[in-house]
């Protein structure tokens, strides 16, 4: 409450001023503002700016073909599925490695599948140089090891502490502050202690609502790999494409996720392109569902865009083969 000048109080007011000074005081007072409660004049400059055609800042992928189908944000939850060995965390990692040489992007990584470390360095180095590891000169050793070492820090296990996502937040928070933390790969879910209880579903929903809240409250672009669980081999040794709901806890990964992708890739016929499906994309704003066809160069673990289920037929490039279902690339846009 502003008080007039010379009183310090209301009591100096009845004093100075007598009722009617009061009344006045009173009736032009300000509430306090309630945490957490906003209008829409709070926003006024946001508002203006999507009328105008402008948009938050994101992050290109760093592929034409994925930029048609998503725009890296900050403030929210990808989820990353996917068959048995069809790439899932290969994929990521590029993400991460393009955002890193194009934009300057800060990653926190926890990622045990990916252990030691120098092996993981070796993958990551690879998809930086853009060629096999023994065919880098050790000058590109060098600026890849110092490059991913200034953008990357690395969540190892420890000895004395489960890793809970309690304990990931936690050093995740320390690091926004002292490194500008930007984005978080947490790969994969099931090495993260999950006290599930009887029901999956309300524990999944739970936990991943926090981190949702987390990526919003820190400003942080959050990337969970999450394996399907017990997925069946087809007669032909291929596995079906994964969804959500093949994940534990399904239907709530696909509810709390921003951004959700499935990953899938012929293992029959590696010169067939791996299928990145986006399943969900929760803000029009910020892409569009669909199929973007990628192909993988095992040398350098790097991809290269095949083509997206959004191209006009003329605009799809052609590497010949045929699809996994006995179509060529032309007509799989048709």
């Amino acid at each position: 409450m502003d008080y007039p000048e010379g009183c310090k109080d209301i009591n100096d007011v009845l004093l100075k001023l007598g009722h009617e000074g009061v009344v006045e005081v009173i009736e032009n007072a300000k509430h306090i503002p309630i945490d957490g409660v906003k209008t829409f004049r709070d926003f006024k400059k946001e508002i203006k700016d999507m009328r105008d055609g402008v948009t938050c800042s994101y992050y290109k992928t760093g592929c034409d073909d994925m930029d048609k189908h998503l725009k890296i944000k900050t403030g929210q939850l990808n989820i990353v599925t996917g068959s048995p060995g069809s790439g899932k965390s290969e994929w990521v990692d590029e993400l991460v490695v393009n955002t890193i040489k194009n934009y300057g992007m800060k990653w926190v990584i926890f990622s045990p599948e990916n252990n030691p470390s120098a092996v993981y360095f070796r993958k990551l180095a690879s998809k930086y140089c853009k060629k096999g590891f023994k065919q880098m000169s050790d000058a590109e050793v060098d600026l890849s090891t110092e490059d991913l070492s200034d953008h990357i820090q690395l969540l190892v296990d420890s000895e004395e502490e489960d890793i809970s996502i309690d304990y990931i937040l936690e050093r995740v928070k320390a690091l926004v502050f002292r490194h500008g933390i930007k984005g978080v790969v947490l790969d994969p879910w099931n090495e993260i202690l999950n006290e599930t209880g009887a029901r999956e579903d309300l524990y999944i929903s739970k936990v991943l609502r926090k981190v949702k809240r987390f990526a919003r409250l820190h400003d942080l672009s959050i990337w969970i790999v999450a394996h399907p669980k017990n997925p069946k081999m087809l007669n032909d040794g291929s596995y079906p494409r994964i969804t959500a709901y093949d994940i534990v806890g399904g239907y709530a990964w696909f509810a709390k996720a921003d951004n959700l992708f499935s990953v899938w890739r012929d293992k029959g016929n590696h010169l067939n392109p791996v299928e990145i499906d986006i399943q969900k994309i929760k803000q029009k704003t910020d892409g569009k569902e669909g199929i973007c066809y990628l192909h993988y160069d095992y040398e350098s673990g790097t991809y290269t865009g095949a083509g997206s289920s959004l191209d006009d037929k003329s605009e799809v490039q052609d590497y010949g083969g045929q699809s996994v279902n006995g179509t060529t690339q032309y007509d799989k846009f048709n």
